[in-house]
This record gives structure tokens, sequence and C-alpha cells, in this order.
């Protein structure tokens, strides 16, 4: 409750949530009952520190959308963007999207830098503001298809997904490998 209605995060959320830990709690438990919606706690060093998801919004065409957020304001910034990369190969590699569209409040400038150094791709600008819940803010949209991701990740070098599984050909290389000795 305190990481999700903080300022520093609720301010770039599309939501507004009643400060309830039971009603907070009970979307947590309807959220895992969901097929199309994955989500952990980020944990960097052993602690928590953030929350993320993935949602399908189109299973036909296996479109999804990332949401993450580092509540704890003295998560180092370094290790905080590095905790993105085991939720994208996670969408790609476990989820089974093909594509991950991401939209983001222009205000939030870090998210929308960081966004080029994951190798999204800017799509849009919602030139109208974005009016959920009396929230209005004006989002930009990026995207990211599981090829381009396949190659641009080895820049990283992190190929393991939230399970700490490796995933791609990284985990087919690793099994070839033992199944030859």
């Amino acid at each position: 409750m305190d990481w999700r209605s903080a300022p520093h995060v609720a301010q770039y959320m599309l939501t507004q949530i009643e400060r309830d830990l039971n009603k907070q709690i009970d979307w947590i438990v309807r959220c895992s009952n969901r097929s199309d919606y994955d989500h952990r706690i980020i944990q960097i060093d052993n602690k928590d520190v953030g929350y993320c998801s993935i949602t399908t919004i189109d299973t036909s065409t296996k479109i999804g959308e990332l949401g993450v957020y580092i509540g704890d304001p003295n998560t180092p910034r370094q290790l905080s963007a590095y905790s993105f990369l085991g939720t994208i190969n996670h969408a790609f590699y476990k989820v089974r999207l093909k594509k991950i569209v991401n939209q983001i409040s222009k205000e939030n400038k870090r998210t929308i830098r960081l966004q080029a150094f994951y190798g999204f791709t800017y799509s849009a600008i919602n030139a109208s503001n974005f009016d959920k819940e009396k929230i209005s803010q004006t989002m930009q949209f990026f995207e990211m298809n599981i090829e381009k991701w396949h190659e641009f990740r080895k820049k990283f070098g992190y190929f393991r997904d939230w399970d700490g599984n490796l995933t791609g050909d990284e985990q087919d290389f690793k099994r070839c490998k033992y199944e030859s000795q």
C-alpha cells in the first residue's frame, strides 16, 4: 500500500486507489486468478523494492503490456533499471508474447528514457489526453517485438526469466551442452 500510494509512484498511474489494505489484497488475489495477467514483487539484493506485471491485452496476436514501478525510493537507480530485463524475458519466453506495447505518462521522463535503453521503439503519442477515473495524462507509446528483443538483449547478457530459468537460444544451448556430455 505504501508503494502504490506513494507520490513518486501514484503520480504516473492511470488509476487511483483507495488506501485500503483489504481492497489491495482482494485485488492481488483477483489478479492471481487471471489467465491474462502475471505479476511479481521485484527484489534486489533480497529486498522487496517494487512491483511488476505482464498483461496479455490481445490473446490472438499475443500482444502484451508491462507495468513496472519501484516503490522503495532508496533503491539504487542503476539496479532498478536492470530489474526490467527479467520481466521482458519472462514476457517473451515464458508468457510467449510476440509483441510488448508500453504506455507511459509523458511526465514520466526517466521511464521514457529507459525505453530506448531497453530497445523499445517509440510508436505514438496520444495527443488527446488519456482520461481514466478522472486522471488526465498525455501518454507516449513504445513497442518491442520478440525478434528485436532476442538480438537486443545480448547487449546486457542477461537471459533469465522471473523464475531464474534461462530463456531462448541460451536455454537450448545449455540443454544441448549437457545432453552431449
